[in-house]
């Protein structure tokens, strides 16, 4: 696929359609964050967890394995993701500029990068961040020197931390959705049934009520199982009289009240 030709397709049609916040909200963010670089003596903060590149852009795929990085200076805002992943980076996003790449060039990846942030002396990164990938941290910092990195994750932890009124009333709905879930599962547990009937009970409440793609999966066990953390149904019948431990976690706009 020539994702160019994707990407300039969308563009013309489709461009921040699907942002989930006026223009006015990520302003405000975005100039949050850039005050606190100033404060700190940071010229450029680059972002690889896809929750603060979705609070600062709105950006948002189910696609989070793969390299994806967000470049903020006081000029520009670049988002920089997987060839494949520019479409939803063109409706969902709101950006300067859109860089892709394609997976099996690393080239691709640090060039682009290293082109950005040259004329960068002090460059803030989350070095605990899941989506900063080795390999890629280490070949920019020796394309254009380690010393200019330093530990920048607080900064935009503090600040995301104190939520809007518009990310309340998301955080309201998710939770709303997440309840009915809930409730409907409860009331569908009966003797005879299999952990995974309830888990398939709950999801379709979830999705048919407004969620998306859900933030964790459901997690439903029953009996002795309920006692160990984060395994999940596996076909388990349900005896009578046993406990039955449910987790449902709904996502409204990629908020999650679980």
């Amino acid at each position: 696929m020539d994702y160019h030709h994707y990407r300039t397709a969308l563009t013309e049609t489709l461009a921040q359609s699907e942002v989930p916040f006026p223009a006015a909200e990520y302003q405000l963010r975005l100039d949050k964050v850039r005050q606190a670089m100033a404060e700190q003596g940071l010229e450029a903060l680059m972002l690889t967890d896809p929750a603060d590149i979705n609070y600062l852009t709105g950006y948002h795929t189910f696609e989070v394995s793969v390299h994806a990085c967000l470049v903020c200076t006081q000029e520009k805002l670049v988002l920089q993701v997987a060839s494949i992943e520019t479409g939803a980076a063109v409706v969902t996003a709101r950006v300067d500029e859109i860089i892709g790449y394609r997976w099996e060039s690393l080239d691709e990846i640090i060039t682009p990068l290293a082109d950005l942030l040259t004329s960068c002396q002090h460059i803030g990164i989350d070095g605990w961040s899941s989506g900063l990938r080795f390999g890629v941290i280490d070949a920019l910092m020796q394309a254009i020197g380690r010393e200019r990195f330093s530990e920048a994750g607080a900064l935009i932890d503090a600040i995301r931390i104190v939520k809007s009124p518009a990310e309340l009333e998301m955080l309201q709905e998710s939770a709303r959705i997440t309840a009915l879930g809930l409730e409907t599962a409860i009331q569908g547990i009966r003797p005879g049934m299999t952990d995974n009937d309830i888990a398939a009970i709950g999801a379709k409440a979830l999705l048919e009520n407004g969620s998306e793609f859900m933030s964790l999966q459901p997690i439903v066990t029953s009996g002795h199982r309920i006692g160990v953390i984060h395994v999940n149904h596996k076909r388990r019948v349900i005896q009578p009289n046993e406990p039955v431990f449910l987790e449902f976690g709904a996502a409204y706009q990629r908020y999650t009240a679980p």
